[in-house]
């Protein structure tokens, strides 16, 4: 009968114990990923150093395996003057 008392207790117990592991499991995997990528990316300019590559050429290999976002296109007032004598048919 002192399981049945505590009843209360064991749901709030497992409660808690999902929303601590649903705040800490995502954080903890997001910074053992970019460790991750850091030692790769580390080890990676290390094997370029070691063949001889200059500086230049680990930049160029470096920014190809790069994602970044495209560019935006500004819609200043200098971009806005190429189709002012621009009619439409």
């Amino acid at each position: 009968m002192v399981f049945a008392d505590l009843a209360w207790l064991n749901d709030t117990l497992i409660f808690w114990t999902a929303i601590v592991l649903i705040c800490v499991v995502p954080s903890v995997s997001f910074y053992l990923y970019r460790w991750r990528k850091s030692e790769l990316d580390a080890e990676l300019k290390r094997e370029m150093i070691a063949r001889g590559m200059s500086a230049d050429e680990i930049e160029r290999v470096l920014a190809a395996g790069s994602v970044s976002p495209p560019k935006r296109q500004s819609f200043g007032s200098d971009s806005l003057k190429e189709t002012q004598g621009y009619k439409q048919s």
